[in-house]
């Protein structure tokens, strides 16, 4: 780089060694640092310890490595009102981020990518109790090692965290079923539903529009058992009002 665009090539620039030289310790330094990376990661996947905040630095050193470069490229090579320069500094850059994204290395950072905010919406999920779907592409069922695949790992670490903060049962519903339940809690956010508690455990609810609505420590009509909870689907017609009985804790 420091002789094509020393002058080699007097059409994309002649910008002195004086000023470039510390180009070649930059690259020298991001080679010692890919190196160092690299031994990170092996020795994090030989000890079966490649968790979040692991990934978390392996990608962060990735996009700091690799855009690092690329700026420091422009400024050390980069001429104004010339646009041979600018045009092969850009495709420069460009081949060089296909051919990183097209390496194992570049794949592994592209997967921990995708990971990330699937393992942020799962988490988020499980403790606001939601029951939102969550996809995933059948490749992430590949197995790369005996009966472990991309998607058993996330649902591990996830599962393996939940469960030191919370004994709430994890459940998978079907998808038929999610759906039904969707609709309901659709139809309980649009009908204005209100209520209330009086002392002797009784519960009044209402609401403006038909809507079938959860109630929480009531044992009436649809019943589920949910930890040491119990909840109630209590369906309700427009502007009727109902009065439950709050069934006492097990």
């Amino acid at each position: 780089m420091c002789v094509v665009f020393g002058g080699l090539l007097p059409v994309l620039g002649t910008t002195s060694i004086y000023i470039t030289w510390p180009w070649p310790l930059f690259c020298l330094g991001i080679a010692s640092a890919v190196v160092m990376l690299a031994q990170y990661v092996k020795q994090g996947a030989d000890e079966g310890d490649l968790d979040g905040p692991h990934w978390l630095r392996i990608v962060a050193s990735a996009y700091l490595l690799v855009a690092g470069s690329w700026c420091l490229v422009t400024l050390f090579f980069w001429e104004p009102r010339n646009a041979a320069n600018h045009c092969f500094l850009v495709a420069i850059a460009i081949a060089a981020s296909a051919l990183f994204l097209t390496s194992r290395s570049g794949l592994f950072v592209l997967v921990m990518c995708a990971m990330l905010p699937n393992l942020g919406m799962i988490w988020l999920h499980l403790l606001r109790g939601e029951m939102y779907p969550l996809m995933f592409h059948q490749a992430n069922l590949w197995r790369f090692q005996e009966n472990r695949t991309l998607l058993t790992d996330l649902l591990d670490r996830v599962l393996t965290r939940f469960e030191a903060i919370s004994r709430l049962p994890v459940l998978s519903v079907e998808q038929t079923r999610l759906g039904q339940l969707l609709m309901e809690r659709l139809g309980y956010w649009r009908a204005g539903v209100s209520g209330t508690w009086w002392p002797d455990g009784r519960v009044t609810i209402t609401a403006r529009r038909g809507a079938v609505v959860p109630v929480t420590g009531v044992c009436e009509e649809r019943c589920e058992i949910y930890g040491p909870f119990r909840v109630a689907s209590v369906a309700l017609a427009e502007g009727e009002v109902r009065q439950l009985r709050v069934a006492p804790r097990q």
